[in-house]
């Protein structure tokens, strides 16, 4: 895995999406059109991971991140996975992470 850097993305992103082909579950077809117009917003928006095989470039991730620490000492919780109470739940994650920013 490695990140890109934003002049590398625009061009890789699409590239790849195109290679990797329609048969992965969920996928859709992705003209060119749509890449020029929603490319800059997304890559924009988000870093991008690059997964490498032994072929090369093979699949690639969009995320960004965020930092709740404002929002938890202004009083806000954070959901975990499991949505409610217990150690799954957001109310021992939204704990752990407001003991470790005070």
């Amino acid at each position: 895995m490695r990140l890109l850097g934003t002049a590398e993305a625009p061009e890789l992103v699409p590239r790849l999406y195109a290679e990797m082909g329609l048969p992965r579950a969920g996928m859709i077809e992705r003209p060119g059109v749509w890449w020029s117009s929603a490319r800059h917003r997304l890559i924009g928006e988000h870093q991008v991971a690059v997964h490498s095989g032994p072929r090369g470039d093979d699949g690639f991730v969009l995320f960004r991140t965020e930092d709740v620490r404002q929002r938890l000492r202004a009083g806000a919780q954070v959901r975990g996975r499991g949505g409610g109470p217990g150690p799954a739940g957001g109310d021992a994650v939204a704990a752990r992470i407001s003991s470790a920013t005070r």
